[in-house]
């Protein structure tokens, strides 16, 4: 069977033979108010329960014996009898230089311990903790989805939480630049 040849078509006069026609952009479906309402509450109580799995895992107490130097620094600070360069503790280091690298986190911390005791030092630290990361999950583009931050801040909470000690290392990594 053969198909019968039909001679080229002519270009019309109202088109020009370049002009390619695309098909129309598809409106976007506007979700309903229920739907989005839904959608800020699973978001909300996913962000509810990061931050309070970050209050947990940071309120626990000092189970290392660095916190002690550190407030006992700190005390020395506080009462005016530290002196830079000398080590206050080690009978080992006399006459050798000692940087003490962390004489203003220790007297922040002795100061926050003579006010609010130990319990209350666990609970500032929680809190600054949960403070992190609510930042963390304040960063994401405005108007998505809140799942891939809250993946992101429980996964950096969990790996945070065994170094999470009242010690100024610990404050350093928190708050470093």
């Amino acid at each position: 069977m053969t198909t019968p040849h039909h001679p080229p078509a002519q270009p019309s006069l109202e088109q020009p033979p370049e002009t390619i026609l695309l098909p129309p952009v598809p409106r976007p479906v506007a979700t309903t108010s229920i739907d989005s309402v839904q959608q800020r509450g699973w978001d909300g109580l996913l962000i509810v329960l990061v931050l309070a799995l970050a209050f947990l895992t940071a309120s626990f107490f000092a189970r290392n014996s660095d916190l002690w130097f550190h407030l006992a620094t700190g005390r020395m600070l506080a009462e005016r009898q530290f002196s830079f360069g000398a080590e206050p503790f080690a009978y080992t280091t006399e006459g050798a230089y000692w940087a003490c690298h962390s004489w203003l986190t220790d007297l922040a911390a002795y100061e926050f311990y003579s006010l609010l005791g130990g319990a209350g030092l666990v609970v500032l630290k929680a809190l600054l903790v949960t403070a992190l990361a609510g930042l963390l999950l304040l960063v994401r583009r405005p108007g998505s989805t809140t799942w891939v931050p809250v993946t992101c801040t429980t996964l950096a909470v969990l790996a945070m939480s065994p170094g999470c000690n009242c010690s100024p290392p610990a404050s350093h990594t928190c708050f470093s630049p």
